[in-house]
């Protein structure tokens, strides 16, 4: 698993020079974690969520956007 904050909609993302200097560290210090581990970087691009494909809410109790009401 890989946390990357700049893997998001480039509204999104992290700006500004500390940033970028965070960046170049994550990379940097990923590459070395990857090459001490023996392992290579493997990104995720899609997400396999169980359920997805379902045609109904995953919380029939919650209405997503306003959680004063509930449905019946």
């Amino acid at each position: 698993m890989m946390f990357n904050p700049w893997n998001v909609i480039a509204e999104h993302r992290p700006v500004g020079g500390i940033n970028r200097a965070r960046k170049a560290m994550y990379e940097t210090l990923g590459a070395l974690r990857r090459q001490h581990n023996h392992t290579s970087q493997r990104a995720v691009v899609t997400w396999d969520i169980p359920g997805q494909e379902q045609d109904r809410p995953q919380n029939s109790r919650l209405q997503w956007g306003n959680t004063t009401q509930f449905r019946q």
